[in-house]
């Protein structure tokens, strides 16, 4: 396995371990929302629907692959929203809905960049890889097959028990629509800007005036904006953090030329950005 792939495998380890932990610590303490332990268990709840979101579009497995598995990855983390916002599963059939909203959602700004011809590339890749991946493309392994039937099998399971807040619809659809254009947004500049240190400037300042107005919506309990401030800043350092581990394993979003231009300019593009990687870094 290559040293990017293992970076990305134990980011992917890391939030399962944090989120059983912190489950754990809210079965135990007893402080879900509005109290730290839900402020905490919320932003990172909401960070990895994001992560979640960028996966389902740029990653490297098949569109089918990546659906079903992103199906019940909002699943896994509507388990935690559950326990961070009530204490218990019982809420868990909104917050699967809520969350399946907000994973549709933040695939917008992503699914954008794709069309205009942005790619998530790793620069340390070797380019060889490609004879690989055209020999192989067509083809299927049991081990495969099987992974996608049983994730496509549970998924099946999991989906009924989606329910969604009608009744709150605009400030739902204005909660998330902004939350997500916020993290999303934050997301995109860490992968695409070369410093960031700037990305770090704009976080610090975006986060709480974010959290600020979606206090606005009235669909947070609590005593003001302090904890939708809080959530946003946890939200803040949770994206950051990913990103700066994503960039460290080589990964970043940079625009492919067309394929009318000339193959030379593109190859002096990713020239560039990959010089620019090894000399800046994270």
């Amino acid at each position: 396995m290559k040293s990017s792939s293992l970076i990305v495998w134990l980011l992917f380890a890391a939030f399962v371990a944090i989120d059983l932990a912190m489950i754990r610590e809210l079965q135990v303490k007893r402080n879900e929302w509005p109290e730290a332990g839900g402020v905490i268990g919320l932003g990172l709840s909401f960070s990895q629907i994001a992560l979640l979101a960028l996966w389902a579009v740029w990653g490297r497995s098949k569109i089918l692959f990546r659906a079903v598995n992103t199906l019940l990855g909002v699943w896994a983390v509507g388990c935690l929203a559950s326990f961070s916002a009530a204490g218990n599963l019982d809420d868990l059939g909104v917050w699967f809905g809520v969350l399946l909203f907000y994973c549709c959602v933040s695939l917008i700004p992503f699914v954008v960049g794709r069309v205009v011809g942005y790619e998530l590339f790793n620069q340390y890749a070797a380019s060889p890889r490609n004879v690989d991946r055209r020999l192989t493309a067509n083809q299927f392994t049991i081990w495969g097959i099987l992974s996608l039937t049983t994730a496509v099998g549970i998924a099946l399971a999991v989906i009924p028990s989606a329910d969604f807040p009608t009744g709150e619809l605009l400030e739902v659809a204005g909660f998330f629509t902004l939350l997500a254009v916020t993290v999303c947004g934050i997301l995109l500049l860490a992968l695409l800007l070369s410093r960031i240190v700037i990305v770090i400037l704009a976080t610090v300042v975006i986060c709480p005036a974010a959290g600020v107005l979606l206090s606005l919506t009235k669909l947070a309990p609590g005593d003001g904006p302090l904890e939708l401030v809080l959530m946003m800043c946890v939200q803040g350092v949770v994206i950051l953090s990913a990103a700066i581990i994503l960039r460290t394993a080589g990964y970043r979003l940079a625009r492919q030329p067309k394929s009318n231009e000339p193959r030379a300019s593109g190859s002096s593009d990713v020239s560039m950005l990959e010089s620019e990687g090894r000399g800046g870094g994270p």
